[in-house]
């Protein structure tokens, strides 16, 4: 049997189970594809900006005459290096769908790619948010500017990266946590019904 028969079986699987007498409708697992595909388009945007964001930067640490615009550079660059890497980490973590397992072990590893997603965006000012502000903080400021000007673009920069740390949280507390939530059920219910049998 090769590779793409058994994924398949797997997607034609009955959408429904019984379990303790109910009805479970498994729209958890279209829940769970929408889940990874948004995850998917997401690391790849991601990915592909942090690498335009590197090149811009790397060009501005070059040619930028003032060491704190350097410095600011540089910083940006290891922040999107570490974007970068944390995005791909992560998607390693993700074990590949195994359609030979039962619905408990693929509903186990769907939690776990759930919890480390939460993790990231539950953690994004320290890993995401907070280098890149400060290096670009750091850029700006070192142009000659009036204060005005400097007071003002910092300002602008932290309550744009307020924002960006608020739809994030926002995002994990609204669509994930919810989302573990249905797994952990689920879950439940499977270990419910094994003990009764």
């Amino acid at each position: 049997m090769k590779e793409e028969d058994i994924k398949k079986i797997w997607q034609e699987q009955p959408t429904s189970v019984r379990i303790g007498g109910n009805e479970v409708v498994l729209s958890l697992q279209q829940e769970l594809e929408k889940f990874e595909k948004r995850i998917r388009i997401r690391d790849i945007r991601e990915i592909v900006i942090g690498i335009a964001v590197i090149i811009f930067f790397g060009v501005a640490l070059l040619n930028v005459p003032y060491p704190g615009a350097k410095i600011g550079a540089a910083i940006i660059i290891v922040g999107c290096i570490n974007i970068i890497y944390r995005l791909r980490r992560a998607q390693k973590q993700r074990p590949s769908e195994n359609p030979l397992q039962d619905i408990r072990s693929n509903l186990l590893r769907e939690k776990e790619k759930i919890e480390t997603q939460i993790s990231l965006l539950k953690t994004v000012w320290r890993w995401y948010l907070l280098p890149l502000m400060v290096g670009v903080i750091l850029f700006y400021v070192s142009f000659p500017q009036p204060i005005t000007a400097k007071v003002l673009y910092v300002a602008a920069v932290c309550l744009l990266y307020g924002g960006i740390w608020w739809v994030n949280h926002y995002a994990a507390n609204r669509y994930l946590l919810p989302l573990q939530n249905k797994v952990e059920k689920m879950l439940n219910e499977l270990n419910e019904e094994k003990k009764t049998r």
